[in-house]
């Protein structure tokens, strides 16, 4: 996840009058898996962690372990790469919940 995004997102909240995304993992995750956020990450289904960056003659250094990517959350790319406007969506709306139930007003 790139900062720069927690960062834009971050500031979205707080013009709303809504408190910092603080540790986001759980946030994430609970996007990810929620079908109101379908298309919040994108995954990333070609290649793998089993070589090496190339040596100087051109080849990989690989081993016979490693992952492969997949659809949905594999080692090799986590979630995939984020989709800021479904993203900042999810985090509006899960931090205007919390905020509310902690008894603020929005």
């Amino acid at each position: 996840m790139r900062r720069g995004l927690l960062s834009l997102i971050n500031d979205c909240l707080l013009n709303n009058d809504l408190p910092p995304l603080g540790f986001v993992n759980p946030l994430l995750y609970t996007i990810a898996s929620d079908p109101r956020y379908t298309g919040a990450f994108n995954s990333i289904t070609i290649g793998d962690n089993n070589c090496e960056e190339l040596d100087e003659n051109g080849v990989a250094d690989c081993c016979k372990y490693g992952f492969k990517s997949a659809s949905g959350w594999d080692p090799v790319n986590g979630l995939g790469s984020p989709n800021f406007a479904v993203l900042k969506e999810g985090a509006l709306a899960a931090a205007g919940g919390m905020y509310i139930a902690q008894g603020h007003k929005n």
